[in-house]
């Protein structure tokens, strides 16, 4: 499995994923604890909720989707990513 970091910038609600796109199976990490996590696909449709800092990426077809994170601090971070 492969592990994504996000860099999440201070000053701004848009989150930069690296690697994206990002392996099938593989994970996304947070650098800063979180509320919540929702990935939706293109269509709308909620794919993937949790409340985790680590969020498995194991069971999600590919395609592309938009990741909503909110932190503790209650920021609000998006950014698309692709799932090979």
């Amino acid at each position: 499995s492969s592990t994504t970091g996000l860099n999440e910038q201070n000053d701004a609600t848009v989150m930069n994923v690296f690697p994206n796109p990002i392996t099938r199976g593989g994970e996304l990490r947070f650098g800063r604890p979180v509320k919540s996590v929702v990935m939706c696909d293109v269509n709308g449709r909620v794919m993937l909720e949790s409340q985790e800092q680590v969020v498995n990426l194991i069971g999600l077809p590919a395609g592309a989707y938009t990741v909503k994170v909110v932190e503790d601090n209650g920021a609000v971070r998006v950014s698309t990513v692709i799932v090979q």
